[in-house]
């Protein structure tokens, strides 16, 4: 028994390729669209510096620690005043804002989640000015042979 094969069975019409070259492409769009929104595992915190007037304060020094971990990342504010975490683990925060001349800021029990974006705009105020105590005091003398306990006056004559 012979079986008869036409031979246009295997040739396709540029429509017939032009029409699976599409449907593969929407499949591969759809396909990468839905997987990429399952790999989005980490959360970003950011907003503005500035003093009480308003204006922006470039240079703060911005730390974000994580509470239960103790892992810490570092940033400053740009000429904007504004600064920026990216891919931060999603957990329990404390964000700490310092800059020369003002008092210290701080964000504490900041919780973050998976593809939350955080925002935090502070206000600092100017801080004042540390002081140097030194307190220094002579000690006692002391009598370690015998159980007296002395001390010289000086009489300045008149």
């Amino acid at each position: 028994m012979k079986l008869a094969v036409e031979s246009s069975f295997f040739v396709l019409s540029p429509r017939f390729l032009k029409l699976v070259m599409m449907a593969a492409v929407a499949i591969g769009v759809w396909l990468g669209s839905s997987s990429a929104g399952a790999q989005l595992t980490s959360a970003s915190v950011n907003g503005t510096v500035q003093d009480s007037s308003g204006a922006v304060i470039e240079g703060a020094q911005l730390n974000l620690r994580n509470i239960s971990t103790g892992t810490q990342r570092e940033t400053k504010s740009n000429s904007t005043g504004n600064y920026a975490f990216l891919d931060v683990t999603p957990g329990t925060y404390t964000l700490e804002v310092t800059r020369d001349g003002f008092a210290k800021a701080q964000q504490s029990a900041v919780m973050l989640s998976v593809n939350q974006t955080a925002k935090f705009d502070f206000t600092l105020t100017v801080g004042s000015q540390i002081q140097q105590v030194t307190v220094s005091a002579a000690a006692a003398q002391l009598e370690t042979a015998t159980a007296n306990l002395g001390t010289v006056f000086n009489k300045v004559a008149q």
